[in-house]
């Protein structure tokens, strides 16, 4: 396991400290957790706009009024017909 040492600033350390003593978890615990939940989010994130972007170079998109259209007729549906 690697060792990472950040500076946080003064309402994010007192912040986890508070966090870590309501909790009983270590400070350390927290910022890894936090740091794996971000990591995991962030990764998820940048695959599923790399999997958009590729799916627009191979044309593989709706047209916004396509779209548009269809949301309409969604809200319209789903109100008894009135978009307010």
């Amino acid at each position: 396991m690697g060792v990472l040492r950040i500076d946080l600033g003064e309402t994010t350390e007192v912040g986890l400290a508070r966090l870590a003593e309501r909790t009983g978890a270590s400070v350390e615990r927290l910022a890894v957790e936090a740091l794996e939940r971000f990591v995991a989010d962030e990764t998820v994130t940048v695959e599923g706009i790399e999997r958009a972007l590729e799916d627009a170079r191979h044309g593989r998109v709706v047209p916004h009024e396509e779209v548009a259209s269809e949301v309409e007729r969604l809200i319209a549906e789903d109100t008894g017909g009135s978009i307010a």
